[in-house]
């Protein structure tokens, strides 16, 4: 099997946590700012729509880039992809080490190459 058993636990779990601490995430950000943008629209079709209208009704609101706080806008991605990906290893290693335990490293390493193999045709058939 491919080692994606760690990686979709970690990322389930992360989810979990983050909906758990109500973290602010980016598309709960994006979202806000079309319900924003979609108001303000609405409220100008409702005024009559005047072409010289003031522009401040009109821009789009600007998102601050926020420090990154874990617990405030949740788990950042880049730590999360490396998490994930040393999960994969570690649990393609765990899976294969009966094979350093006998002394097949030959074997060991084809069994990474094979999982590796199977994680990128998993991966491509996915997208």
């Amino acid at each position: 099997l491919p080692p994606l058993g760690c990686g979709l636990v970690w990322c389930v779990l992360v989810v979990i946590v983050e909906n758990l601490f109500r973290c602010r995430t980016v598309a709960h950000q994006s979202l806000d700012a079309a319900r924003h943008w979609a108001e303000q629209a609405a409220a100008k079709r409702a005024a009559g729509g005047d072409a010289q209208g003031s522009t401040a009704a009109t821009e789009s609101p600007k998102m601050a880039r926020a420090k990154t706080v874990v617990l405030q806008n949740g788990l950042p991605l880049a730590l999360s992809a490396i998490l994930v990906t040393l999960l994969d290893i570690a649990e393609a290693a765990v899976e294969l080490y009966f094979f350093l335990g006998v002394g097949w490293t030959k074997a060991f390493i084809a069994g990474l190459i094979m999982k590796w193999g199977l994680l990128g045709i998993c991966i491509f058939l996915v997208e």
